[in-house]
Formats: structure tokens, C-alpha cells, sequence
């Protein structure tokens, strides 16, 4: 059975979100102060990417920026509209928008800051049910058999607060809680990434290194200096339905933990496990359950202004009830300013196939007999982004081809050893802010 919607993750994170904003009432409208030696008083919104995870501090800030009776306001978010064409069995070419969008409501309390954030996508409408040709994409498909369409995401994506608190000295506490969110599991997902967000084309990995980025309930609390932080997650692991405008809540019955350190600016990394407890869907195994376990690096380098070199390593390993599977991910992008970028991404990942053979003795009982085996995949991606500063908005027209590379057993078929997929795309996002602070 279903708890009510505001079962105990509503109650528990609408308890939060109040209990933060009656702290509101000491609030100035000017950034924490902080004696001189001190430390600051928070690591600053630019270090965080989705839900609570980090990025370098080194990363330029693509968004719009207003201020209001003492919350400041950043919007992101990004547009594609992409005509996508691969080699697949079934519906190679598609044309639709890819597209996401975030607001962050901020506001400085005396020893702290408190975060609001509303993010989602039209892409149920935009995309349609299967989304855009995905070769090799795990996680929910069109296609569930031959995995060829990358799904779109749900309409709610994330409804949060967080609490940044100081405690004494260095040491700081965070809360985080959230009707749809991302519990501490996995890096930034790729929509944050620096690395990433000039390619409309999801990563083959992206359900491996973030394989909770969207659920429905979370509840983080974590503690940490400026360089580093240690954080729990409790969430409800079902997968997110695209077809659902809220998100459908329950017992908030799944685990995460991550560390999180960044030693200098231009460097962030993480360490995190969780235990998924699952409905039918991408966030269930075959036992009902995922085990996840994700490291990763981020380098972001600025070469004067707002050219900057972005660098992302994730290594993943997912078990479900049948086979580990690993996965590793290599990203990077060179943007000079608003105008060129050019991007490329190498993949490696396990696929498990099972076959369930169900025998019938004399007896009239049924045995069955589960066979797996583990097939390893690969993609090259690379493209080019060609953009133009139109006031606050950078609006582009781009390229992204790829190469998939297939073992024996998937080339069946009409399936070609090495599938090719073409894409070309114009996109509109914020450009780069002249903001860039730490606070």
C-alpha cells in the first residue's frame, strides 16, 4: 500500500523546510560576515551542482541573477532542439527538445544561508514517451529489450531546501530535504556538469553513476569543513514515473552515504555507496534491489575570463540480484566564453542479458533457471557548439556525432558491428554571469 502523499517523507520535510524558514526572522540581506582568520560561514552556491553534490569552486556561473526582500535568485537551466540519427533496429531518427530548467532562492542567515530550489522538464511533451535515440542507454526505455531511446525526464525533477549552517569554526551542518530530489549518491549529473552541458545527448552511464537523481522523497543530513564533507541519505528508491507531474511517495526505505573533498578550487571529488530499494523499474534489480557504488573527479581549469577547460572521471559498480556491472566515463569540454565550445565523452560499461528458463517437473512444480552473462560495451562521442551572446542568453547551433562499439552477441540482426549516430541541434541557455564569488 501507498502512504498518503504526506506520509512521513512530506511531514518530515515539510518540518525542515519550516523549521529553517523560521530562522528567517534574523535574517540580513548581506552575505554572513565573518571575523578576519575565520573561515567563511558557507562554501558558497557556485560549489553546488544537483541536490547537495560539489563541483569545483572554479566553475564559471552560467545563469540569470535578481535579487527580492533579501533572496537572491539564479536560474538555470538549457533548451535543445536536436534531429538525432542512429543506427539502430527500430526508429533511428527523432527530432524533439531536450530541456531542463532550475530556480535557487537564496537567503543569508547569521551564521549560515538557506536554499531553495524548484527544477523541472517538459520533455514528456517535448520528447514524447521514448525520448531521443540512446544506443547502449540502461534505465527506462521505449524499447525495453534493445535499449536504443534514452527516456525523458519527469516533469518534477526537484522540490528542495537546504540548510548551510556554521557550528563552530570550520565545522558546518546541512540539511537537505526534499518532496523530489537527489539523495548523496554519485556525482553531479551530467545536466550539471560543466563537462557535459554543451552535448544534448545523455551519457550511456548516466543511470550507473547517478542512479537516484530523481526520487521521489529525501531526507540528508551532513557535516564538513570548506575542503570536505561527509553526508547520509534516507529517500523512497522507485524509479521516477515521466508520466506522473508529482512524484509518487513512500517509505523512505533506501540508503545512501558520500564524501565529498575539495582540495583546491579547481578540484572536486566524491566517494559514495547506496543501497536502492526499488518499484518495477530502473531503481530495482532482479532481487529488488541495486547496490551502487560511485567514485569520481572533476578538474575545472580557467584560462582568464570565462574560458575555462572542464574535466569529468566517473567509476561506477552496480550490483542487482544478477552480475556486477562496471562502468567508467571520461568528459571533457573547451569553452572559450559564449561562443565555441568543443566536447568529446569515452564510455565503457558492463550490460548484463538474463534468460529465465522455467522447467516443469512430474511432480507438476515449476523450477526456474536464471542465466546471465556479461557483455561489455563502448561509445566515443564528440561535437562542437557554435554560440553567440544575445544579452543575458547564449544561443547556439551545434554538432555531436558517436561511435558505439558491440560485442558478437548484440550484433544480430541488421545491427552493424560499429553503429555510427548523427546529431545537429540549436540550444538556448543563460550565458556566463560576470558573478563568480565565494562566499
Amino acid at each position: 500500500m501507498h502512504q498518503h502523499p504526506l506520509g512521513s517523507v512530506g511531514s518530515a520535510t515539510l518540518i525542515l523546510l519550516l523549521s529553517a524558514a523560521r530562522l528567517c526572522g534574523q535574517v540580513s540581506g548581506m552575505p554572513p560576515a565573518s571575523a578576519a582568520g575565520d573561515a567563511p560561514v558557507t562554501v558558497g552556491d557556485v560549489r553546488y551542482a544537483s541536490g547537495t553534490s560539489w563541483q569545483p569552486d572554479e566553475t564559471p556561473v552560467r545563469a540569470l541573477h535578481g535579487t527580492a526582500a533579501g533572496w537572491r535568485f539564479m536560474l538555470h537551466g538549457s533548451a535543445s532542439l536536436a534531429y538525432v540519427k542512429a543506427q539502430t533496429r527500430r526508429g533511428g531518427a527523432r527530432l524533439g527538445s531536450a530541456n531542463w530548467g532550475m530556480v535557487h532562492a537564496s537567503r543569508s542567515l547569521p551564521r549560515g544561508m538557506l536554499t531553495l530550489t524548484g527544477a523541472g522538464s517538459l520533455e514528456t511533451i517535448t520528447l514524447g514517451k521514448c525520448g531521443l535515440p540512446g544506443l547502449l542507454a540502461a534505465g527506462p526505455a521505449c524499447l525495453v529489450a534493445t535499449r536504443e531511446f534514452q527516456h525523458p525526464h519527469p516533469p518534477l525533477m526537484e522540490l528542495s531546501g537546504r540548510l548551510e549552517q556554521r557550528i563552530s569554526g570550520p565545522l558546518r551542518l546541512e540539511l537537505y530535504g526534499a518532496l523530489a530530489g537527489e539523495p548523496a549518491l554519485g556525482p553531479p549529473t551530467y545536466l550539471h556538469r560543466l563537462s557535459a552541458t554543451a552535448d544534448p545527448i545523455a551519457p550511456i552511464s548516466h543511470h550507473e553513476t547517478s542512479p537516484a537523481h530523481a526520487s521521489g522523497g529525501v531526507l540528508t543530513a551532513g557535516a564538513g569543513s570548506a575542503r570536505w564533507k561527509l553526508e547520509g541519505s534516507v529517500f523512497h528508491g522507485a524509479a521516477s514515473d515521466p508520466d506522473r507531474l508529482l512524484p509518487e511517495l513512500g517509505p523512505l526505505t533506501s540508503r545512501a552515504g558520500r564524501l565529498s573533498l575539495n582540495p583546491s578550487p579547481a578540484w572536486s571529488m566524491q566517494l559514495s555507496l547506496g543501497r536502492i530499494v526499488g518499484a518495477p523499474g530502473h531503481h530495482s534489480g532482479a532481487d529488488g534491489t541495486i547496490r551502487s557504488m560511485t567514485a569520481s573527479a572533476m578538474h575545472h581549469r580557467r584560462m582568464g575570463g570565462r574560458d575555462v577547460w572542464a574535466t569529468s572521471l566517473a567509476l561506477a559498480r552496480t550490483e542487482d540480484g544478477t552480475l556486477p556491472r562496471r562502468t567508467a566515463l571520461l568528459e571533457s569540454s573547451l569553452s572559450r566564453g559564449d561562443t565555441h565550445t568543443w566536447f568529446g565523452r569515452i564510455e565503457a560499461a558492463d550490460r548484463v542479458e538474463t534468460r529465465i528458463t522455467i522447467i516443469e517437473q512430474p511432480d507438476g512444480s515449476h523450477e526456474h533457471r536464471v542465466d546471465s552473462r556479461r557483455l561489455q560495451v563502448a561509445q566515443v562521442a564528440a561535437g562542437y557548439l557554435l554560440g553567440r551572446r544575445i544579452r543575458a542568453a547564449s544561443v547556439g547551433a551545434g554538432v555531436r556525432g558517436s561511435i558505439s562499439f558491440l560485442p558478437a552477441e548484440l550484433r544480430a540482426g541488421d545491427r552493424v558491428r560499429r553503429p555510427v549516430s548523427f546529431a545537429v541541434y540549436g540550444s538556448v541557455r543563460p550565458a556566463f554571469s560576470a558573478e563568480h564569488h565565494h562566499e
